[in-house]
């Protein structure tokens, strides 16, 4: 008798990530892609969301609302200058950022306020707090 068993899944989407499924965890990876946008491909149960090496600029209102099971958040080396107040709304089970090699100018008010869980940020310390 065979026992076959699976660590993970690898799925190829069409055009910007890679999706890994494992056991309580569902990776889509978007990094060195050179997109601007947060690609609608991810699914909304994703935990661990990878973006970094793209160009996304500015992070906007509420831009990850829909990901409300991420836990690992990464876009390092992004472009990053702005980051929307409400951008982690949302994100209440998210225990790493990596904000990382980004020449971020200003963070509008508390954007961490709603990072509940939040235990590891990384990100460049010469940064503007604004309201």
């Amino acid at each position: 008798m065979y026992s076959i068993s699976f660590q993970f899944i690898t799925l190829k989407t069409r055009q910007y990530c890679d999706i890994t499924i494992r056991v309580k965890e569902l990776r889509c990876d978007c990094s060195s892609r050179n997109v601007t946008f947060i690609p609608a491909e991810c699914p909304s149960n994703t935990t661990d969301l990878l973006l970094m090496k793209n160009n996304l600029n500015s992070l906007g209102k509420k831009i990850f609302t829909r990901y409300t099971q991420l836990r690992y958040l990464d876009i390092s080396s992004c472009n990053i200058s702005a980051i929307d107040k409400s951008a982690f709304e949302k994100l209440t089970l998210l225990t790493e950022l990596n904000l990382f090699d980004n020449p971020m100018k200003t963070f509008q008010g508390n954007i961490f306020a709603p990072l509940d869980d939040l235990q590891s940020t990384s990100y460049i310390s010469k940064v503007t707090y604004g309201r």
